[in-house]
């Protein structure tokens, strides 16, 4: 694990897009995913953040099996930590070094953003 800052999906501001659809649906699924982690302020948006987050993990595992980028690099659908137990340990090592996002601009009053972030740290800190 190192000190890899993760950038512009936390800090960036609401954009007020409508998650159900619209400019979303025309945005790339990476695009989607960093759209909707910005957008997380409640219940709700966390659990469609989550959703989202999912499906990104599935697409990208059958993106993998079709087509393997091999061990020494992220997956196909840029997950750097691909088992459970690497996940969890990126998420809590970025918590760590973050201070659970507040370094990085994360209000503490916005805990399902904060956790959110925790969450998509799992996919790309390393």
């Amino acid at each position: 694990m190192g000190n890899r800052r993760l950038g512009n999906p936390f800090l960036r501001r609401q954009s007020g897009l409508d998650l159900g659809g619209g400019k979303l649906a025309r945005m790339s699924p990476a695009e989607q995913l960093t759209e909707m982690l910005a957008n997380v302020s409640d219940e709700k948006s966390f659990l469609r953040f989550v959703e989202a987050l999912i499906a990104d993990r599935r697409s990208a595992a059958n993106a993998e099996k079709e087509n393997p980028v091999g061990p020494w690099r992220a997956d196909a659908g840029g997950w750097e930590n691909t088992s459970i137990e690497s996940f969890l340990a990126a998420a809590a090592a970025w918590a760590t070094d973050s201070d659970f996002g507040l370094e990085q601009g994360l209000v503490e009053s916005n805990a399902w953003k904060r956790f959110a972030a925790f969450l998509y740290a799992g996919k790309i800190y390393e």
